[in-house]
């Protein structure tokens, strides 16, 4: 019986030979065009969770800051949950990432090093939003022993902006 269905279908697609062209053509461009999307779709995560995990954050200390505050804002700083890694820069070591960024050496200019001791601090890639960021800020900012916290909000929310209208082309969005 079902050989029968199978022969009579070949006979039709052979009658209409034009017919079944544009129906094989326009079947097949259909699954290339979903494919495409949805390699976009999973590229873009792959993509957004890179950018955010490069995203950081700098905390720039105090010049008298004593050892003992830094051990305790450094503590402070690694138990929150938006925190994945928090690094310390020495003035010193800040003067050799200077050097070697751009290339000149300031202390022939200067007798002491301008460069405070700071926290560099990478987030969690998943709990990275703009309300986010500025919450961090925030809540460190005025902190005891912190000079200013600085990082590029206008770059950092573009970012933040543009990684979800990619994903929207496949999904309508849930507001």
């Amino acid at each position: 019986m079902i050989t029968y269905y199978i022969i009579e279908a070949f006979k039709y697609l052979t009658r209409a030979k034009l017919s079944t062209l544009i129906a094989i053509l326009s079947t097949g461009l259909a699954l290339i065009f979903l494919s495409f999307l949805i390699l976009i779709f999973f590229m873009s995560s792959t993509i957004e969770t890179k950018i955010k995990r490069n995203i950081k954050v700098n905390i720039l200390l105090d010049k008298g800051i004593t050892q003992s505050k830094i051990d305790l804002l450094k503590k402070k700083i690694s138990k929150d949950r938006r925190v994945l890694s928090v690094a310390f820069v020495s003035p010193q070591q800040a003067k050799k990432n200077f050097i070697n960024e751009t290339g000149e050496d300031f202390s022939k200019l200067l007798k002491n090093n301008p460069l405070p001791a700071s926290f560099v601090i990478k987030f969690h890639p998943n709990k990275i939003k703009n309300n986010t960021l500025k919450a961090f800020v925030n809540d460190y900012r005025f902190s005891d022993g912190v000079d200013d916290v600085i990082y590029d909000y206008n770059i950092l929310t573009k970012v933040l902006k543009l990684s979800n209208p990619i994903k929207l082309v496949i999904f309508i969005d849930r507001k």
